[in-house]
């Protein structure tokens, strides 16, 4: 399972994980991989603040414990 489709089980969650899941789920460009270096890059490259970032490398620690 991509990370992308992974995050997109989070949705609902009223927490910054739910959070991520809801701009993935609206962003048609975000990479459908498990590659955490594309996933980050791709956040850096569209501006993506700190707290997103931070997001991100949470989610990705969850994401890769449950593989």
């Amino acid at each position: 399972m991509t990370f992308k489709n992974w995050i997109l089980e989070f949705i609902d969650v009223n927490l910054p994980i739910g959070d991520l899941a809801k701009d993935v789920n609206f962003d048609n460009n975000f990479p459908n991989t498990s590659d955490k270096e594309v996933i980050s890059e791709y956040l850096q490259n569209q501006g993506a603040f700190k707290d997103a970032l931070e997001t991100f490398e949470h989610s990705w620690k969850l994401y890769s414990s449950s593989r």
